[in-house]
């Protein structure tokens, strides 16, 4: 998406984190205005557990956000780190995740994208607060790049039918198919997002090339093949979570928490 610094906001006093974005996703005809709308949205939606955007403008060629300064880890790189994280400080991860979310989907947004790199653990004076990344602007990034040269993945409008915005590894089954967007997109993610951060692996084993085709099947890999000792509601939980018909999975992240809260306690 671009680059982040540090920085200080000389009307307040305070330290920001600036985020300029790739002047190759912005310099096309439409790019300003679609990205002027969707950091309008970004920066209307405050969330404990969503980062806060202060501020964005467009000069020429430079976009950027102004957003508050954490201080952490992504959970990505938590991951890496520890292999793969307890049950229960599991729980308290998704709890936040899962917070931004309800919220975000009673508003009627879809995050499109998200994944270990997008949760930030920012650390606090006696506690850690998990904070959802980029709200709204990866679907500006990936159709602001699928509009270049190489695009392989618009075969549509800008949001419509057709158009794959987000990381493939993390698509529903219906996402990849290029469904029409919808919250269980977010809900499916949440689910492979919460597996990868207890077993430390994906569901679907995304290192092999035929990946994909599990994901089409239903056929994911149940948590007691990495965690022998797991109790069997582990895997129904995620057996619900992923299953291949929306119909059959949580209704809502809330939904999603209390059942993952119930089986891991």
């Amino acid at each position: 998406m671009g680059t982040v610094y540090e920085a200080t906001d000389g009307a307040l006093g305070r330290r920001v984190a600036v985020k300029l974005i790739r002047e190759d996703l912005v310099g096309k005809a439409d790019s300003a205005q679609r990205f002027r709308r969707e950091a309008q949205v970004a920066a209307s939606f405050a969330h404990p557990n969503v980062v806060t955007v202060f501020d964005f403008g467009l000069d020429g060629r430079h976009a950027f956000l102004v957003m508050e300064l954490l201080e952490g880890t992504t959970l990505r790189e938590e991951i890496r780190s520890h292999c793969r994280l307890l049950p229960l400080r599991t729980v308290e991860i998704m709890r936040g995740v899962c917070a931004a979310l309800d919220a975000a989907h009673q508003r009627h947004l879809i995050h499109r994208d998200l994944k270990p790199e997008n949760v930030f653990l920012a650390r606090a004076q006696t506690s850690e607060i998990p904070k959802v990344l980029d709200f709204g602007l990866d679907k500006f990034v990936h159709t602001a790049a699928a509009a270049g040269p190489n695009a392989a993945t618009a075969t549509a409008g800008e949001t419509g039918v057709g158009v794959l915005i987000g990381t493939l590894q993390y698509m529903a089954p219906e996402q990849l198919a290029g469904g029409a967007p919808q919250p269980a997109w977010d809900l499916w993610a949440l689910a492979v997002l919460a597996y990868e951060t207890l077993t430390g692996t994906h569901p679907f084993d995304s290192a092999r090339p035929d990946w994909h085709r599990a994901v089409l099947a239903g056929s994911f890999t149940p948590v007691t093949v990495y965690l022998p000792d797991s109790p069997r509601t582990w895997t129904e939980l995620f057996a619900r979570a992923l299953a291949l018909d929306p119909k059959h999975r949580p209704d809502s992240a809330h939904s999603f928490f209390l059942e993952l809260e119930k089986a891991l306690a």
